[in-house]
């Protein structure tokens, strides 16, 4: 290239300069815009003449960046006819420094302060704008169609404000696709572009399918493909292997939002790896010639080297990992909640769990349900273990994490400014409840819980923390979770809390350990406005000969007699809710009769609810499980757990 002429730059000194493949426009480094210096004196490639200059426009100076108008002329555009008559509605354009292109084009310098977008046919069709994130060719360098020459030798001049406001103001009130940043649909990008389309992994519904086919858009972009050959080569080299393969028109759908909304401008990736740093241009094109495409080895390790592996360090021992995601459910006034609370607060404090090893870190918890009754629930906690301070944090509000345009990203943003703030790492984060957080969506339905699950692991690998998320049992007990399967097939963790155990029914990576058998203690938090007791519940654990026996004397309870103690259990679940610790008698009927005793047979339900016999059979098993230590009478008719 002619050095000579490039440093007819004005303020040469301050320009930001990258190397450009020979006679080409692409740049021929990788990070060009990072690279970018204003230091001649070290950029050796400029003096070996072999390669072009690209001036990049994001950046003048200290604090000012550059307008470069791009008149374009050619395919079929008449960018200076365009001028002609965006400066006959406006005022003339100040005389500036300008540059003539190979095709006859002009590329006009103006200097801002402002952030203007790059953008094509802004001001008119063949009216390119290059400014932040862009760049233009550089005079004295050369293509095929001949040189970049300096057309007005003048001061680069500043931008007129009614310039930028009509800049502004076009983009905004039209979908402005970025300029590209290089010549699109080269034969060296369309390689690396097919390949990367065989690599890459497949859209598979129910799996984040739609973001996948999204972001493998977006990449063939950056590569500097144009819109239409990306939907031919992702037709060819992606489609085929999604399930289900997308419909071309669907999939133009996704291509086009790619290329409209990807925060990249086209090309931004478009050089080859291998020229990361420039080299001689015969030795270049050389070394491209005589290579081959080297196999792929498959990792080894040698007998010697063999080490016994100790396994990670999980969250909390024999129960969940560290960075996976748990599903945590059971029926309604199981526990669950409580179960969550104790064990977000053990992962906060760092104190065992069940006499289980707990690794310590910070908690969010997103209390979407019940909120209030959770602040009480999280205050007894700290009122029981008397620990003043530690990293739990409650975000008392419903999010959304069914679409991620929706809350995904200010979750992750809010989490970070925790861990910013008050300098801790944020090791689980508990939802409560998935139907809250799905916002409407359908959980039966693969589209939707495949959705939730993505943005879930969004979430999870974003952060590096675990997922717990709490959950419902389906109408079917024995099923577990109620919604879509794909939710347990992604889940690592399967924990139900039913029957005042906590036992985990799926492990991907450890064993599933024997059953945690609990109950729940009243603590009294203080007095309302009406001089009543404030009450919440915290849990205590059974030791397992505790709970063994407990499990024998169940085992010893005829059916009837249990489905009223399950019924009794429902109940207090409730009256905690409210801040009792006691179940009334007339409650405990009440919730006998609306208690679903379909697992009963025949013979072992209640007889008619409104009959007499109905009264003495809940009598009679109310007695029995008195007596058999289950529940106690405390004053009049109030009922709590036997101790």
């Amino acid at each position: 290239m002619d050095v000579n002429l490039l440093k007819s730059l004005p303020d040469s000194k301050n320009v930001k300069l990258f190397p450009v493949i020979p006679n080409g426009k692409t740049p021929a480094v990788q990070e060009w815009q990072a690279r970018a210096s204003s230091a001649w004196d070290r950029l050796g490639w400029l003096p070996t003449g072999n390669y072009n200059a690209g001036v990049f426009t994001g950046r003048y100076g200290v604090s000012e960046a550059l307008i470069v108008i791009d008149v374009d002329m050619k395919k079929g555009k008449d960018g200076e006819r365009a001028l002609s008559l965006f400066q006959m509605m406006h005022d003339e354009l100040p005389a500036t420094y300008e540059v003539r292109t190979p095709t006859g084009g002009r590329h006009l310098y103006f200097r801002t302060s402002a952030k203007v977008a790059s953008g094509v046919d802004v001001l008119g069709e063949g009216l390119d704008i290059r400014s932040q994130g862009g760049y233009v060719v550089a005079p004295g360098s050369s293509t095929p169609d001949g040189e970049y020459t300096v057309a007005v030798d003048a001061p680069i001049a500043e931008a007129p404000e009614w310039l930028i406001t009509e800049i502004k103001s076009r983009a905004k009130h039209r979908n402005t696709e970025q300029a590209a940043v290089t010549e699109l649909d080269q034969p060296f990008n369309i390689s690396r572009a097919i390949d990367y389309l065989e690599r890459t992994a497949p859209a598979i519904e129910g799996n984040g399918g739609d973001n996948a086919t999204y972001q493998t858009a977006a990449m063939v972009k950056d590569f500097g493909i144009s819109r239409s050959l990306c939907q031919e080569l992702m037709e060819e080299h992606f489609n085929p292997r999604c399930s289900p393969q997308w419909d071309p028109e669907a999939l133009a759908v996704k291509i086009n939002s790619a290329y409209a909304n990807g925060q990249n401008a086209p090309g931004s990736k478009g050089v080859d790896a291998s020229w990361a740093e420039p080299v001689p241009q015969e030795d270049m094109f050389a070394a491209k010639a005589r290579e081959t495409k080297p196999p792929t080895l498959f990792p080894f390790i040698r007998y010697s080297d063999i080490q016994v592996e100790k396994g990670a360090i999980a969250l909390v021992k024999d129960l969940i990992d560290q960075e996976t995601m748990s599903v945590l459910y059971g029926q309604s006034n199981a526990g669950k909640t409580f179960v969550a609370a104790s064990i977000a607060f053990s992962v906060a404090t760092g104190r065992e769990w069940a006499g289980k090893r707990v690794e310590q870190g910070a908690v969010v918890y997103i209390a979407a349900e019940g909120a209030r009754s959770m602040m009480n629930r999280i205050a007894a906690l700290r009122q029981k273990h008397d620990v003043a301070e530690c990293p739990f944090y409650v975000i008392p509000c419903q999010v959304n994490l069914l679409k991620p345009e929706a809350d995904v990203k200010n979750l992750i943003a809010t989490i970070r400014q925790i861990e910013a703030e008050d300098g801790v790492k944020v090791k689980l984060v508990i939802v409560d409840t998935l139907a809250r957080a799905i916002a409407g969506g359908n959980e039966n339905a693969s589209e939707d819980m495949g959705a939730f699950v993505g943005n879930c692991d969004t979430i999870r690998l974003a952060l590096h923390a675990h997922m717990m998320i709490v959950h419902h049992s389906g109408k079917d007990v024995a099923k577990g979770a109620r919604g879509h399967s794909s939710l347990r097939a992604a889940t690592d963790t399967e924990l139900e809390v039913e029957g005042n155990t906590v036992k985990a029914t799926k492990q991907r990576d450890m064993e599933s350990g024997e059953p945690i058998g609990f109950e729940l203690e009243t603590v009294t938090l203080g007095l309302n406005v009406y001089d009543e007791p404030i009450t919440s519940c915290t849990l205590r654990f059974l030791d397992p000969g505790e709970r063994k026996n407990r499990d024998m004397n169940d085992k010893a309870l005829t059916p009837r007699q249990a489905f009223v103690l399950m019924a009794f259990s429902l109940a207090l679940n409730k009256a905690h809710a409210e801040g009792l610790n006691y179940v009334t008698e007339d409650a405990w009927r009440a919730q006998v009769k609306i208690t679903d005793a379909s697992s009963l047979n025949e013979n072992e339900r209640l007889p008619q609810k409104s009959s007499n016999r109905w009264c003495e059979a809940f009598r009679k098993a109310r007695d029995a499980l008195a007596k058999a230590g289950h529940v106690m009478n405390v004053q009049g008719k109030q009922w709590v757990i036997a101790k």
